[in-house]
């Protein structure tokens, strides 16, 4: 059987959906998000929240765009003077910034609507400390594509309630310099591999 055969039939199995099952026109919302980064060596947990949009141009296509800020702390420390005792140093933590948009497919039955997407953007990972606002120590950052998926689950009339999950590979290049770490730092590998676990409660604006 021909590709294009194939890709057509599975086109017209993702659009077929009632007329009369209501799509999501405008939503926006917030939510926790649960990431793993290898950019240390050992693997690390994130935890922390996202900003989410998304118009629907009709009941296969829509533009998404979401925001993320994800903290851990860091198994690495700033190396102390010898004058400063080492208790006296802040300790740091980590910060995973990701943006991303684009289009996502999407699928509506009932209560539930599917969802793909490969959405380009940028992630940036920074070691520092919270006193008075970031205080970056190393900082990396360059493009990242989100690929994943989800679903919409219907809860009330203007409220749906988003699980989704992306593999996200970065490619990011230093950009403030390497201060004296304990450990050192090491480079990585390119890109860096991080997935992200997101679940958001959005708010429906409009539906049609």
């Amino acid at each position: 059987m021909r590709p294009w055969i194939v890709l057509a039939f599975v086109a017209s199995c993702w659009g077929q959906t009632s007329a009369e099952t209501p799509i999501q026109r405008f939503q926006v919302g917030v939510g926790g998000t649960y990431s793993r980064s290898q950019r240390l060596p050992e693997k690390n947990g994130f935890g922390g929240f996202m900003f989410a949009g998304s118009w629907a141009q009709n009941r296969l296509l829509r533009w998404t765009l979401s925001l993320d800020f994800d903290f851990a702390g860091s198994p690495i420390q700033l190396v102390p003077p010898p004058e400063i005792p080492t208790g006296a140093m802040a300790k740091l933590g980590q910060l995973l910034v990701q943006v991303h948009a684009g289009p996502e497919f999407t699928r509506h039955s009932g209560r539930v609507s599917l969802f793909v997407h490969a959405l380009p953007g940028y992630t940036e990972w920074s070691l520092g400390s919270l006193s008075e606002g970031w205080n970056r120590t190393v900082s990396e950052g360059g493009f990242s594509l989100a690929a994943g998926g989800g679903m919409d689950t219907h809860l009330a009339k203007h409220f749906d309630l988003r699980i989704q999950g992306d593999y996200i590979p970065a490619w990011m290049g230093q950009g403030t310099p390497v201060a004296a770490l304990s450990p050192p730092l090491t480079a990585g590998n390119s890109p860096y591999h991080n997935t992200r676990v997101t679940v958001v409660f959005m708010a429906v604006l409009n539906r049609r």
